[in-house]
């Protein structure tokens, strides 16, 4: 007689909801931004930053907006099973510049429930990586000791880099941490930043908790 066993099995318990949308990847048109170019300020890292911090509001945004309402709509619905009575919105977008050799610091987007990027203008090897708030989320990360592995995998890491294609989109917890390697090519690596806010009703009455936004 043969007896029913347990499959083995990992469960990433808490993990941390990266979406990455590839929808309009294929499409090999570029945007212009050469008027966004011509108006930018230098952060840390050598990158530099539009002064606009609303472009998504731009007509010649439209369709790049469409495309980023359409991703996020997937996320909030189907990724994360929101229950449809709130409402997010945009509350800001502003374009980044990496020329060759610059970078982008280590950082979170504060008022924000969700945020995202949309890449305009990348090359194979960029990419965007996220990093952990703690080293004592795995057992391999023990901030007292020093655990050798032998292949590095999203079981044992605190920090995992994602690759990134022209015309897909990223969409993350806006308190998760993230940063930009080195731009080692020879152009400019452009991409769209924005953070995203909720409204509505949540909680209970009931539960002494109700609050509308």
């Amino acid at each position: 007689m043969s007896q029913n066993k347990l499959q083995d099995a990992t469960l990433l318990l808490f993990s941390t909801p990266v979406f990455i949308y590839n929808e309009y990847s294929t499409i090999s048109d570029i945007h212009n931004t050469t008027s966004e170019q011509l108006d930018t300020r230098e952060n840390i890292g050598g990158n530099l930053t539009s002064n606009k911090n609303n472009v998504l509001d731009l007509e010649s945004y439209s369709v790049i907006r469409s495309r980023i309402m359409s991703g996020l709509n997937e996320y909030v619905n189907n990724v994360l099973c929101i229950d449809l009575k709130h409402e997010f919105y945009l509350t800001q977008s502003w374009l980044n510049f990496n020329p060759p050799g610059s970078s982008h610091h280590r950082h979170h987007h504060a008022n924000s429930i969700i945020s995202g990027v949309y890449y305009i203008d990348t090359v194979e090897t960029d990419n965007i990586m996220f990093v952990s708030h703690t080293t004592n989320t795995a057992v391999t990360n023990n901030s007292t000791l020093e655990i050798n592995v032998t292949d590095y995998n999203i079981t044992n890491s605190n920090a995992w880099t994602v690759p990134v294609k022209t015309n897909s989109i990223i969409y993350f917890p806006s308190t998760t941490l993230h940063e930009v390697s080195p731009n080692n090519s020879d152009r400019n690596r452009i991409s769209l930043s924005f953070n995203v806010f909720v409204k509505g009703n949540f909680g209970s009455a009931s539960t002494l908790n109700e609050l509308t936004l």
